[in-house]
């Protein structure tokens, strides 16, 4: 077999997938609560023994690697180098912020996928899809959710994502002419998807090896770290 195998772990709401071709074989979604690194092997070989299937079956890899949050995001690529370290398989890494958007392909509009940052700060990302396709209209980024109205100019937009919840007030007076549409959080069968349309462009890195984390945001264990400091 040849089959897509894709994952996300960049919020409590964590997911995993696997694809042939564009159906969905398995897809497997739970909330973490802190205890991601001793149960996420265990999930995956769930889904693998319930698919009568190993990481010898699985020929393209699709995972989240940010936004989001820090310790799920390196608990995730950490998990997938030690499971596929002696497989050279494509790896497609896949922005959490392109697959909340993906779930609204079907509008035709722009659609703004917000992911909360806390400290009043949002992530956003905007696409349009045609033919399916993705096309990013605004890179990923970090901003106060009061300036976003700065740099999204486009009235006829749809929002989407976890972010939208706390700032939804903010968004319907700065964008009156915009659409709210909330879907579900779990976005795994989406980065299967991207990853596959991104393998077919030629657009992969071989093997998990150099498979980093997209933060945007520095970590602040690694902002407060300074040398000669414990």
């Amino acid at each position: 077999m040849n089959l897509t195998f894709s994952i996300d772990t960049s919020s409590p709401n964590c997911s995993i997938s696997v694809l042939n071709s564009e159906k969905i074989l398995a897809e497997y979604n739970f909330i973490s609560s802190g205890e991601l690194s001793e149960t996420l092997v265990s999930y995956i070989d769930s889904v693998f023994s319930s698919l009568k299937i190993g990481t010898e079956d699985i020929g393209l890899i699709g995972v989240s690697t940010g936004p989001g949050l820090f310790t799920g995001i390196r608990v995730g690529l950490a998990t997938l180098k030690g499971i596929f370290f002696d497989n050279a398989v494509p790896v497609v890494p896949v922005s959490s912020l392109e697959a909340v958007a993906a779930k609204l392909l079907f509008t035709g509009k722009t659609v703004v996928s917000l992911l909360d940052a806390r400290r009043g700060e949002i992530y956003y990302a905007a696409y349009r899809f045609d033919d399916n396709q993705s096309n990013r209209i605004v890179t990923p980024s970090l901003i106060k959710a009061e300036e976003l109205r700065k740099v999204i100019k486009e009235e006829s937009i749809c929002f989407t994502g976890a972010g939208v919840p706390a700032y939804k007030a903010l968004l319907k007076e700065d964008f009156p002419g915009s659409t709210i549409i909330e879907r579900s959080p779990f976005i795994a069968c989406e980065i299967g998807h991207i990853a596959l349309s991104e393998f077919k462009a030629g657009n992969f890195i071989k093997g998990t090896d150099t498979l980093e984390p997209s933060y945007i945001r520095i970590p602040d264990a690694e902002k407060n770290f300074s040398p000669g400091k414990d």
